[in-house]
C-alpha cells in the first residue's frame, strides 16, 4: 500500500508534518505512577499485558517514559494506521534498529524505507497465494511428523513442539522439500539456538554478547552450508526464486533475506496456535463448536490445503487469538522529520511504538475486548476499521508471509485440535513472558489425550452436550 503521504514532498527538519485526514480532536496524555528515572518501566516489568491493554483509557496518543525515554504509542486505529503506513516519516532508523541490523544483518523485515521496496518486490513473489498448495502439504507432512511420538495422557511442551515444526515447514519451504532430513533436522537445532537469543543478550556486553552472536553466526554459516548442496538448490525452493530475482546479491545478501524469513516466519504461527490452544482450553463451548467442524470435514485425519475451505470456524479461532495475543509486543519507528499527531509536536528522532495488543483491547473498538468471541470474524459481522486490526502490520511494510502464516496456523490448530485434546497442567502457565522478544506464554506444557475414534469420525456430533462457557479470556 503506498504511503498515506506518498504525493507530498519531503519536508525540512523545520516543517512539521502534519496529518491533515486526522479526527481534529484525537487526545494525548500519559498514566500516572511513573517512577523517576525508571518512569513506567517497573509497571510494565509486572504486568505487561495489563499495562498495554490500558493504555487507551489515557488517550489516542500515550506518552510513557523508560528509563529517561519518551516513547509514544498511538492507541487510536486512525494514528495506527497514518504510523504504519506513512513510512517516509515513521521509519525503521535510530539507534535501536541499527544496532539490530548490525547483529542480524539487513533482511527484508529490518530494512529502513530506501532499502525496503526493492527488497520486497524481490521477496514477495514466493509467498504469492497461488504457491501455498505447495507450501501447505510441507505443513501436513511436518505437523505429522512432530505429533508421531506423542502417547496418550503425555505432557508436551507445545511452544517448543509447535516452534519446532515451524522451523522444519520454513527450511523446507525456504530450500527445497527434497532437503535431506537430517540437514533439515541439524537447522533446526541452529534455527532454535538463535531464535532463543533474545535481543537484549545480543545488545549486552562481554560472554552474553558473545553467546548469542556465536549462535546467529553458526546459523547463517549452516544456511550457506546447505544452499551449497545440490537438492537444497532445486527450483521449488524460496531461496532459489530470491536468487532469481536478485541476480546481483551475494551470498550475504541472500543469507541476511534467510535469516530475517526464519526469524519472521516461526514464532509467528506457532504462537498463534498456542494461544488458540490456550483459549480453548479455558472456552470448552468453543472447542466444542471447533470440534464439531472438525470432525465433520477432517473425519479422521490431518487437515490439508483443500480442506481450508471447509475450516471458516478455525480460521475465527486463530483470527481472535491474533486479536488478544498479537505475536509481536511492539512495531517500533523513529521520525524522520518533525511531526505533529494527535496534537502533540514530535521532534526528528522522537520514539513511535504502535501496540497491537494496545489497539485489539481497545474497548473503544471492540465490544468486551477481553473477552474470547470467535463470532467477531463470522462473515456477517462488520470488519474491524482500518488500523483496529493489525497482527500483521499494514501498508507497505504488512508482514510479506501473512497468508502463509495464516494458513500454517489454521492448518496446525485444525489437526492437533481434532486428533488430539491438550488440556492445562499444573506446569501450565498462560500469562506472558517476561522480557521475551514475542509475545509467549511463561510455560505452555499441556497434557495430550487421543481423541475418542467415534469423535474423530463425525458419529458422536448429536450425542455431545455443550459444556458452560466462561466468559472471560
Amino acid at each position: 500500500m503506498p504511503s498515506a503521504h506518498a504525493g507530498h514532498t519531503a519536508h525540512t527538519n523545520h516543517t512539521t508534518h502534519t496529518n491533515h485526514t486526522a479526527h481534529p480532536h484525537h487526545t494525548a496524555g500519559t498514566p500516572p505512577g511513573a517512577w523517576p528515572l525508571a518512569g513506567h518501566a517497573a509497571a510494565l516489568a509486572r504486568a505487561p499485558l495489563d499495562v498495554l491493554a490500558s493504555l487507551p483509557e489515557y488517550g489516542d496518543l500515550v506518552e510513557l517514559r523508560i528509563m529517561g525515554r519518551r516513547l509514544y504509542f498511538p492507541c487510536h486505529p486512525d494514528l495506527v494506521w497514518q504510523v504504519l503506513t506513512d513510512d517516509r516519516t515513521f521509519d525503521r532508523t535510530g539507534p535501536v534498529w541499527t544496532t539490530t541490523r548490525r547483529l542480524l544483518g539487513n533482511g527484508l523485515a529490518l530494512r529502513c524505507r530506501q532499502d525496503h521496496r526493492g527488497s520486497r518486490r524481490a521477496v514477495q513473489p514466493s509467498f504469492h497465494p497461488t504457491l501455498l498448495r505447495h507450501q501447505a502439504t510441507l505443513v501436513q507432512e511436518e505437523i505429522a511428523a512432530t505429533t508421531a511420538g506423542w502417547r496418550d495422557h503425555q505432557h508436551v511442551d507445545l511452544y517448543s513442539a509447535l516452534v519446532g515444526t515451524a522451523v522444519r515447514t520454513i527450511t523446507r519451504a525456504l530450500f527445497s522439500s527434497r532437503v535431506p532430513r537430517e540437514a533439515v533436522e541439524d537447522l533446526q537445532r541452529h534455527a532454535l539456538a538463535a531464535i532463543d537469543t533474545r535481543l537484549w543478550r545480543l545488545a549486552a556486553p562481554g560472554p552474553l554478547h558473545g553467546l548469542g552472536l556465536s549462535r546467529l553466526r553458526r546459523f547463517t554459516d549452516k544456511i550457506s552450508d546447505l544452499r551449497r548442496t545440490g537438492d537444497a538448490t532445486a527450483d521449488d525452493g524460496i531461496v532459489a526464486r530470491l536468487e532469481q530475482a536478485m541476480p546481483a546479491a551475494s551470498d550475504r545478501d541472500i543469507a541476511e533475506e534467510v535469516v530475517s524469513l526464519y526469524l519472521g516466519a516461526t514464532d509467528t504461527s506457532a504462537l498463534a496456535v498456542c494461544w488458540a490452544l490456550h483459549l480453548l482450553t479455558r472456552h470448552p463451548a468453543e472447542a466444542h463448536r471447533l470440534h464439531r467442524e472438525l470432525d465433520g470435514t477432517l473425519r479422521g485425519r490431518g487437515a490439508r490445503y483443500g480442506d481450508l475451505p471447509g475450516l471458516p470456524r478455525t480460521g475465527q479461532v486463530i483470527a481472535e487469538a491474533l486479536r488478544l495475543y498479537p505475536p509481536a509486543w511492539f512495531v517500533l519507528r523513529c521520525t524522520t522529520r518533525p511531526v505533529e499527531l494527535a496534537g502533540k509536536h514530535l521532534p526528528t528522532g522522537s520514539t513511535v511504538v504502535v501496540c497491537p495488543a494496545a489497539v485489539h483491547r481497545n474497548p473503544a473498538l471492540y465490544e468486551d475486548p477481553a473477552a474470547f468471541v470467535p463470532d467477531r470474524w463470522l462473515p456477517d459481522r462488520a470488519a474491524p476499521r482500518r488500523g483496529a486490526y493489525v497482527p500483521f502490520g499494514a501498508g507497505a511494510r504488512k508482514c510479506v508471509a501473512e497468508h502463509f502464516g495464516t494458513a500454517q496456523a489454521v492448518l496446525t490448530l485444525a489437526t492437533l485440535v481434532h486428533l488430539w485434546d491438550p488440556r492445562a497442567t499444573a506446569r501450565t502457565d498462560g500469562r506472558p513472558a517476561h522480557f521475551a522478544a514475542m509475545l509467549k506464554p511463561r510455560r505452555f506444557v499441556l497434557e495430550v489425550h487421543a481423541r475418542p475414534r467415534e469423535h474423530r469420525s463425525g458419529v458422536a456430533h448429536g450425542q455431545v452436550t455443550e459444556p458452560a462457557e466462561p466468559r472471560r479470556s
